[in-house]
């Protein structure tokens, strides 16, 4: 107790993390993340990582409600003590593709669809709510610290239907971007990565959800041991010790705003919103993110509720 505060004048860095926001709609699930922001801009963070499924139907007008509730709580990307505050927002599975719910609801109305989903219209929305372009693999610098993003995307033009092509995303630019730029990475000073499906063999093992399937992610990372990876997806709890995985790198977990999965085991939510596994531990309306303070030579991390 009282750690944090006491090293918080050394911090070069503070950044807040989430991911699996799930904007449904107008206004489902916005609440959380008005309450998420709202504390980051109260503690001071430089930046906002969110790690992919924004929304859940990938709807445009569920990006308008997300993007509308971080300029109200940060007008012009700043904080209300004046300060600037990046934000690296990452699209995961549920941004891009066609859920059958979804194209059941429109029905054969392809121009319907085209105009209310946000993957046929990406760089048009992208540049008009949040201010930058669209790129399917960015990079910025936030106060010195590289800070790599790489959306979810698939092989094809079209939404797939739900299972459809799920396996193949990979984020096919980081390897050459690693090597064109291993010298200005270093080897000390931390830089970040963001994605939505935990890097292969990380986070939560065997038991996370479709973890991303080696195409090089865990390969290439694991030749610099200042990397360190945001990724969502699973809903795993962050009280689980595997939820911070540290080998050739650091990979976290950052289960999500919306609801926690089972600790054990693959799967979603039940009916009611919780459940449990044959070991006891319920699944549920849990709403997690990290704080964590960058400092010379290590990490402080404060788990949320």
């Amino acid at each position: 107790k009282g750690m944090l505060a006491a090293i918080s004048s050394e911090r070069k860095l503070r950044i807040g993390v989430v991911s699996d926001v799930h904007i449904d709609g107008e206004s489902g699930e916005l609440w959380k993340w008005k309450k998420a922001i709202k504390h980051f801009n109260a503690v001071g963070v430089d930046a906002v990582a969110v790690a992919g499924d924004i929304t859940n139907w990938g709807k445009i007008i569920e990006f308008r409600s997300f993007a509308k509730a971080w300029f109200n709580e940060f007008p012009d990307n700043t904080r209300s003590d004046g300060g600037k505050v990046d934000h690296v927002f990452i699209l995961g599975n549920h941004d891009v593709w066609m859920n059958p719910t979804l194209r059941s609801h429109y029905g054969n109305d392809e121009d319907k669809i085209k105009e209310s989903i946000l993957i046929y219209n990406r760089e048009k929305i992208w540049k008009e709510l949040f201010n930058e372009d669209y790129s399917g693999f960015f990079v910025k610098d936030i106060k010195g610290y590289k800070f790599i993003g790489s959306h979810w995307r698939l092989n094809s033009d079209r939404p797939p239907v739900e299972g459809g092509e799920k396996c193949y995303y990979e984020a096919k630019e980081l390897p050459g971007y690693l090597k064109e730029h291993a010298d200005e990475l270093g080897k000390t000073k931390p830089f970040f990565f963001v994605q939505h499906l935990h890097p292969k063999n990380t986070c939560h093992g065997k038991e996370a959800w479709w973890p991303d399937n080696g195409h090089y992610t865990t390969e290439v990372l694991s030749a610099f041991p200042n990397a360190v990876c945001f990724s969502g997806h699973s809903h795993k709890p962050l009280t689980d010790e595997r939820a911070i995985w540290q080998g050739g790198f650091t990979s976290f977990g950052t289960c999500s705003l919306s609801y926690s999965s089972s600790l054990y085991g693959v799967g979603g939510r039940s009916s009611h919103g919780v459940d449990s596994d044959k070991r006891g531990y319920g699944r549920g309306y849990v709403n997690s993110g990290y704080v964590i303070d960058v400092h010379d030579g290590f990490l402080a991390v404060k788990r949320l509720d």
